[in-house]
């Protein structure tokens, strides 16, 4: 179910209609439902590939999103070394009973065996022939299986200022959303993080941890896909190295039930104690993605508070159309106090849409008014790309970056005026599954994709916004500031603030006294064996539990 915020802080707005209205619950609720689609899709890139070390890249497949759950054989993943960020999140053991067994020399024929006595009837086949039967059965440990869960060690951190070096309430005014003054009436930036974390994060986690069809990014464990039909599908085995090798291979196992087979003195020999066994149930964890039908397209934009322009003065721009406020090749962010009005030059100076900053406002064509002794990075948290207009940090900072569509095709010597705007933006809320595997498996940046009309699809033209916004924004501070869920295999389920998403038990046959079977000649000895019998009795039970901090 949704969360509804109260009126006062329903902090989303759009335009409508010519005019400027909060957003209602349900375009709230869509909204949310972008960060957790895409949310979704990374987890299910996952790559757990590594044995014994942080889950990272390695290969061609995407490292571990945090937030990530994986289950496995302690013999098949280990948290070590550099793995301060992967933590064990509970275990349980399978077990089987050890059956048992007592001897007796076959030493009733003189001739064959020249120590036997009088009285010594092994022929019989007389258990009172033994002095003792076996003792009851021990239980034996086949495996032990651990859940892993990824997250942010330094998340406390990343609540209060993220890898860019802004605070989330900067994040707030510059990407993110507006509010109603409470005195004034004008709208204006929201800068409490507090609100966001209330209003998004809490709506894709009641999404994620609830019994609705659209909780993508939810973890289940059950013995068989937890598709209930069309309206719930989308299931898929969590295993090693994410989504598309994701079948029913031995290393996809969450957890598997054996108990032993043992029926016959022959079976104990031949196979030992805790040998023998069988499978009673096998266990896996699966997680549940968004499929085409899901997927929600376009929706109702939010407005955010918008701080700069930039428009090409000279040379060859990448999106000569722009969109809403300019150009498109890049976006800048930033505390510069400078006037509505203000100003300043950047001419590019590498393909990769590095730049140079002017130092003379009223001939920027100049190119002898550029320091090209200073480069300025155009990616994405690089402090090398800050940028004092005034020449003073007390007057704040300017950051530029490219549009990662166009990155490595920048016309050099190509001049753009950045200018101090007041404004409110659409930011465009993208159809998701263009970001998805079948486009940009390793970066979900939505180029690569089959559709390159970029004039005629403001979607594509704004991906520099809907990035910023959707991924180094919210989906960042989800992420980093460990708002996602929090998994844990418990010995009861789900308690207060808690919510199951599916259990696993070891269970043996019987009990330890079991049934003694024999005696069977083997050899020259005869054995009595203790060995399972009667119905499934569980042991130990695992559930899958998960909180929420908001």
């Amino acid at each position: 179910m949704a969360y509804t915020p109260a009126e006062a802080d329903r902090i989303l707005f759009n335009s409508a209609s010519d005019a400027i209205k909060r957003m209602s619950d349900s375009q709230i609720d869509a909204v949310s439902k972008k960060l957790q689609e895409y949310y979704a899709l990374k987890l299910y890139e996952s790559n757990w590939s590594v044995t014994g070390d942080s889950p990272s890249t390695g290969n061609t497949l995407p490292e571990v999103t945090y937030g990530g759950v994986y289950m496995a054989q302690s013999n098949e993943y280990s948290v070590s070394g550099s793995s301060t960020d992967v933590t064990n999140r509970g275990s349980l053991s399978d077990t089987v009973w050890n059956s048992q067994t007592v001897s007796n020399p076959n030493d009733d024929d003189p001739q064959a065996q020249p120590n036997a006595f009088a009285g010594d009837d092994d022929d019989s086949f007389s258990p009172g022939n033994f002095t003792s039967n076996p003792a009851s059965m021990t239980s034996s440990t086949q495996a032990t299986y651990n859940c892993f869960q990824r997250t942010n060690p330094d998340y406390l951190s990343a609540r209060t200022t993220l890898t860019s070096g802004l605070s989330p309430g900067d994040l707030n005014r510059y990407w993110g959303y507006v509010k109603a003054n409470a005195t004034t009436g004008f709208v204006q930036a929201e800068a409490d993080a507090q609100k966001v974390r209330e209003i998004i994060f809490t709506n894709v986690n009641s999404n994620i941890r609830s019994t609705s069809n659209d909780r993508w990014g939810s973890y289940f464990l059950s013995s068989t896909n937890p598709s209930t039909g069309a309206s719930d599908s989308g299931w898929y085995f969590v295993g090693k190295f994410g989504g598309a090798n994701s079948t029913t291979a031995g290393y996809n196992e969450a957890f598997r039930d054996q108990t032993s087979a043992h029926a016959s003195v022959t079976s104990v020999l031949l196979y030992g104690g805790s040998g023998n066994n069988s499978t009673n149930i096998t266990y896996y964890l699966f997680q549940k993605i968004p499929q085409g039908s899901d997927f929600s397209g376009e929706i109702a934009q939010p407005l955010r508070s918008h701080r700069f322009k930039i428009t090409k003065v000279s040379g060859t721009a990448q999106d000569d159309e722009g969109s809403h406020a300019g150009v498109n090749d890049y976006f800048a962010y930033g505390n510069y106090d400078g006037d509505i009005g203000s100003y300043f030059y950047i001419k590019v100076q590498a393909t990769s849409g590095n730049y140079y900053a002017s130092s003379d406002l009223s001939n920027p064509s100049d190119s002898s008014s550029f320091d090209t002794g200073t480069t300025y990075s155009a990616s994405h948290d690089n402090t090398n790309g800050t940028l004092y207009p005034s020449g003073s940090s007390s007057n704040g900072f300017v950051r530029v970056l490219i549009n990662p569509r166009f990155a490595g095709s920048y016309s050099t010597n190509t001049v753009y005026k950045v200018e101090k705007v007041s404004m409110l933006r659409e930011i465009r809320m993208p159809d998701i599954e263009y970001y998805s595997r079948l486009y940009t498996q390793g970066t979900y940046l939505g180029f690569g994709s089959t559709i390159t009309d970029y004039n005629n699809q403001s979607a594509y033209r704004n991906d520099l916004q809907n990035s910023l916004y959707l991924i180094h924004y919210l989906y960042k501070y989800y992420t980093l500031g460990r708002y996602h869920p929090i998994y844990t295999l418990e010995s009861t389920t789900a308690g207060t603030g808690e919510f199951n998403h599916g259990s696993i038990h070891d269970t043996k046959k019987g009990i330890s006294s079991g049934t003694t079977v024999g005696p069977t000649l083997d050899g020259s000895t005869y054995y009595i064996a203790r060995v399972p019998s009667g119905g499934l009795v569980t042991q130990s039970s695992r559930y899958l539990n998960s909180t929420s901090d908001i």
